[in-house]
Parts: structure tokens; C-alpha cells; sequence
């Protein structure tokens, strides 16, 4: 009798020692950001626009994506590169001295900051204004970065765009510290070159 009436308890206590507790999902790290790359270069930006649908005549209020920036760069230094038998080997070869354009997202964010931790520049502004121009120029044009480049045949055939994360040039030692490493992240990573 005693057992019946403690049941539904010490099924509970059984199922959370079983089961074991529930994990979260963990926010994506930078270096995965790096690992999950093309192409990790060092690049000089040339021009910076918004690339926001919204800015197209006609357009939705609704409409994706927004608040991406096409950035004009052009690579003073491939750092490194995924492999051809890769999971996502590059859909070409990309050579230091070419001048690319490339989308990167822009976070909007209520805080003075200049980066995230993923590595996009953040800016503040209020919620749902597009980013002009004039500040998207000032934030990246005549500035060297570091940037991973998502460059596969899918990237450049289906989407037409190659999508980067940015980081201050500062973080160039992260970098290939975190390229020679990458087995402890469990996933292969662009190779230094």
C-alpha cells in the first residue's frame, strides 16, 4: 500500500535518473564560426553598402534578409583553406590580390560595443531602421580585417553571394592558433597555408 501511494514520485525520481537531465542547446562559438569557413583571409575593405531588402522599391516591410552589408574587399592574405575532400571544400580557388564582394550581417544592438562574439560589427540604432550608407562606410571602408568566407559551389552557384564573419585584425593570432588546433573543437577546419 505504502509503494502504490509513492509511486508517481519515485517514477519521476527514476525517470530523471534514466532520462538524465536535459541539455541546453549552447550558443555557436567563434571558433566553430572560423572552423565552419571556406576560407579564413586577411582582407582590405574597399566599399561597404547595406544590402537590406527593405531598401528595394517595392519591397515588403517584412521582408528577409535585412540587415546584411555587401562589403567590397579586396584579400591581402589567405590564412587558410578547407581542404577538397572536406565536408565543404571550396567552390574555387580564391587567390591573395583578387577584389571579392562579400555579405556580412549586421547586428543591431542597444549597448556602445564595436563586436560581437561571433566577430560582426555591431551597431546601435533603433529597432528596425535600415543602416545608411554613411555609416556603413565609416564602420568598415579603409579598415584591414579578419574574415571567414563561406565559398562553396552551393555558396556561389545557388546563393550567389559568399557570406563572411568579420573580426578586428587583432585577432589574426586566434586564428591560427585555432586553425592548428581544431580536432579539439571536433570538426576539421581550414587548413593554414
Amino acid at each position: 500500500m505504502k509503494i502504490q501511494r509513492h509511486w508517481p514520485g519515485l517514477a519521476a525520481i527514476a525517470l530523471i535518473v534514466v532520462g538524465g537531465p536535459s541539455q541546453a542547446i549552447s550558443p555557436v562559438m567563434p571558433e566553430q564560426i572560423l572552423c565552419n569557413s571556406t576560407y579564413v583571409i586577411v582582407a582590405d575593405v574597399l566599399t561597404a553598402t547595406s544590402a537590406d531588402c527593405r531598401k528595394v522599391p517595392g519591397s515588403q516591410p517584412t521582408c528577409e534578409p535585412r540587415h546584411l552589408v555587401r562589403l567590397k574587399v579586396h584579400v591581402k592574405e589567405i590564412l587558410g583553406t578547407q581542404p577538397a575532400d572536406a565536408k565543404r571544400p571550396p567552390g574555387r580557388t580564391l587567390w591573395a590580390g583578387e577584389t571579392i564582394d562579400v555579405t556580412i550581417p549586421a547586428r543591431l544592438v542597444h549597448v556602445d560595443e564595436k563586436y560581437d562574439a561571433q566577430g560582426d560589427v555591431v551597431f546601435r540604432v533603433t529597432t528596425g531602421a535600415v543602416l545608411p550608407d554613411e555609416r556603413l562606410h565609416a564602420a568598415y571602408a579603409g579598415q584591414r580585417f579578419l574574415m571567414s568566407l563561406s565559398m562553396t559551389k552551393d555558396d556561389l552557384e545557388y546563393r550567389g553571394t559568399v557570406s563572411a564573419h568579420v573580426w578586428p585584425i587583432t585577432k589574426k593570432a586566434w586564428a591560427l592558433e585555432t586553425m592548428s588546433t581544431a580536432g579539439r573543437f571536433g570538426s576539421s577546419c581550414a587548413r593554414p597555408s
